[in-house]
């Protein structure tokens, strides 16, 4: 229901986030529920809080899909936030958030993420995976972001994540599109080589169109890059399986033109499924 939606935005800030609730004002600016769909597909809610105290003032933003918090963005506006208890250190603080995340949200896979904390030097730009999760942390002056992404045999899915920020000693970001998205397929069946020929062939018979005229003739000199990661097209419509939160293995063939055609253009980007070709 709405209304819990929007207790929920404030629940989150309260017990999980962990802001002095009590000493602020907070006024729902902004509502707005269905017809709004995430990527065309799940029914989103967005609640937008305006927190305001003598010492602070704060703007949240969050988004919720199917009932279930998917992203929050607080901005400090004045100030700095109230919170229950002092800052710690961002691991201690992203270990103290997830834990009490899953008691809120009852996610297994919080309890994975938050047990690839243990034993990490908190200054430190990080990698480390720990069966299909890989946990990537970045660490600049005043921020700090730690984010787990699914992967098979190597390849990742970025979408299917969860990022936890802090910046300055309070969270700035957190998103939860891990439960949303689902894995289509892990065959890998097209190697990189194959992959490479499919997309040539594909591009002998491309064209596009410039000022109503159509561009076919171009020179191709090579593959600049070519990348394998789960993925879907973004759209219901032109998506796989007509749902985009369904992820495949794909690989994406940069190939390169000898000079600017029409249009800009110097080069193709072109998507190739790895498990079907």
């Amino acid at each position: 229901e709405s209304s819990d939606v929007r207790s929920s935005a404030v629940y989150v800030l309260e017990e999980v986030v962990g802001l002095d609730i009590a000493r602020y004002s907070t006024d729902l600016e902004f509502y707005a529920q269905a017809p709004f769909l995430y990527f065309g597909v799940l029914p989103q809610e967005d609640v937008k809080y305006i927190l305001e105290s003598n010492e602070s003032k704060l703007t949240v933003i969050s988004a919720f899909v199917t009932g279930k918090l998917r992203s929050m963005k607080i901005y400090v506006n004045d100030g700095s936030p109230l919170t229950t208890k002092p800052a710690t250190t961002p691991i201690e603080m992203a270990k103290d958030f997830l834990e009490k995340y899953q008691t809120y949200s009852d996610a297994s896979y919080y309890s994975i993420m938050r047990s690839m904390l243990d034993n990490l030097e908190g200054d430190k730009n990080i990698t480390k995976t720990s069966e299909n999760i890989k946990l990537e942390v970045t660490v600049t002056k005043s921020y700090t972001s730690f984010r787990w992404k699914y992967v098979f045999n190597s390849v990742e899915a970025p979408s299917k994540c969860v990022v936890v920020e802090f910046e300055n000693g309070f969270l700035d970001y957190f998103i939860d599109k891990w439960s949303l998205c689902t894995i289509g397929s892990t065959d890998l069946n097209i190697s990189e080589e194959e992959a490479i020929e499919i997309a040539m062939n594909a591009a002998e018979n491309y064209s596009w169109n410039v000022s109503a005229r159509a561009v076919t003739e171009f020179n191709i000199v090579g593959v600049s890059e070519t990348t394998l990661s789960f993925g879907n097209y973004p759209t219901k419509n032109e998506s796989r399986g007509g749902d985009p939160l369904i992820l495949y293995p794909g690989w994406r063939v940069k190939l390169y033109f000898d000079k600017l055609y029409p249009g800009n253009v110097y080069g193709l980007d072109i998507g190739v499924w790895a498990d079907t070709g």
